[in-house]
């Protein structure tokens, strides 16, 4: 069975759909099965009408018979010879413009094909259809004046004249309509460009949120579980078997709730807990382990959204795994503060007198302070980050001050 498509990869796909079909789709009116038939009925047409034409000058029945093949050719020219098809199209106007006269207007049939062609079509210069309109007047003119007032009667030059006209208005009726068409699909690709484009940036953004709840999840489970082990085997070095025992049994309850929190961060998924039992049970894991750590919180608490609930647990998580790795035996503060439309947490590293943990602290590389600035950043103005060190009587001490509001 097939491998399911990653996210990235289902976006990049619908999109690159989009585009493909409106890339693929002509930007003007093509030559369709349809058109060819209805084209091909056309000559038939004409070169029936010619032949029923009472006997007269032979050379307007030939010069539309010329212009006849030239339509064909035309019809069964691929669109990518667009010069070919002009020089087809302008040919075709001239000479049926210079017949009409003498083909009882039969001529005007292939003039009406050749200006539509050049004045109606967005992928023609419109300079070359309006030549071709004025060259069509000139060789009607010419045609009927060769004919003598007599042939000329039977059409009439300025009817025909006004016909030439009329047809040039609906080709550029026409033209602007392929260009309405044209625009309107430039516009929808440009849509569906960023579409793909909002798409492909949710993926990166959903990914980067990922690999942040599992860099703060392993972070924080594995380093308590490195304390646990190196504390099993320093008590089994001194023979207390038993206390060594029971921290590794801690270290697989430790390993089992990180595996717990690792799947919960895969599947984007929420902590089912409140707020304050989560940041609570952070700090009971973090005293299990031996840390000197004081929690309060004031107010009464409420449910968070998603966002800021997941911003203010990771940053607790984010702080107190800091404070282990380059802080160990430093008294750590943690307070949590249920105010009026906000919520805001202080986690407080006092006297960071120790030296870091080395093995801890190689574990880290700044990874997870990155995910908790991307995370409060991400809440936009609605949330406040203060990530530092700061001095007073007492010596220096690291500082996480968040605040949320949520209301």
């Amino acid at each position: 069975m097939a491998a399911p498509a990653s996210p990235a990869e289902g976006a990049e796909s619908a999109g690159g759909a989009d585009l493909a079909d409106l890339r693929d789709e002509p930007p003007t009116l093509g030559v369709t099965p349809l058109a060819r038939a209805l084209n091909l009925m056309a000559i038939a047409g004409v070169s029936y009408g010619l032949s029923t034409l009472d006997p007269g000058p032979v050379w307007p029945i030939v010069l539309t018979a010329t212009a006849l093949v030239l339509w064909l050719v035309l019809v069964v020219t691929p669109r990518r010879l667009v010069r070919f098809q002009a020089g087809l199209a302008l040919a075709m106007a001239v000479l049926g413009g210079a017949a009409a006269g003498g083909t009882a207007g039969l001529g005007l049939v292939v003039v009406a094909v050749g200006i539509l062609r050049l004045v109606g079509s967005v992928r023609q210069p419109l300079w070359l259809g309006l030549t071709t309109v004025a060259a069509s007047f000139a060789a009607l003119l010419v045609g009927s004046l060769a004919l003598g007032t007599g042939e000329a009667e039977r059409l009439g030059v300025l009817p025909a004249a006004a016909i030439v006209a009329i047809l040039a208005l609906v080709g550029f009726s026409r033209r602007e309509r392929a260009r309405g068409v044209e625009q309107s699909r430039r516009l929808a690709r440009s849509a569906a460009e960023v579409r793909q484009e909002q798409a492909r940036s949710a993926v990166l953004l959903e990914r980067a949120r990922i690999a942040g709840e599992l860099h703060d999840v392993l972070a924080h489970s594995l380093g308590a579980l490195v304390i646990q082990l190196d504390a099993a085997d320093a008590l089994y070095e001194s023979g207390d078997v038993d206390a060594a025992a029971t921290r590794v049994r801690q270290s697989r309850t430790l390993a089992a709730e990180g595996l717990v929190e690792a799947r919960r961060a895969v599947r984007a998924l929420r902590d089912d807990v409140e707020l304050s039992s989560g940041i609570a049970a952070l700090v009971a894991g973090e005293r299990a382990l031996g840390a000197d750590v004081v929690w309060s919180e004031s107010g009464p608490p409420r449910r968070l959204g998603d966002p800021e609930h997941t911003a203010l647990l990771r940053a607790a998580q984010e702080a107190l795994s800091n404070a282990r790795k380059h802080a160990p035996g430093s008294a750590v503060r943690v307070e949590l503060a249920w105010r009026p439309g906000s919520v805001a947490l202080n986690v407080t590293t006092e006297n960071t007198r120790s030296g870091p943990d080395t093995r801890l602290a190689a574990s880290g590389g700044g990874v997870g302070l990155v995910g908790m600035r991307e995370r409060f950043a991400q809440l936009g103005d609605r949330a406040r980050l203060n990530v530092g060190p700061v001095r007073d009587e007492n010596g220096a001490h690291w500082i996480v001050s968040a605040e949320v509001d949520d209301e």
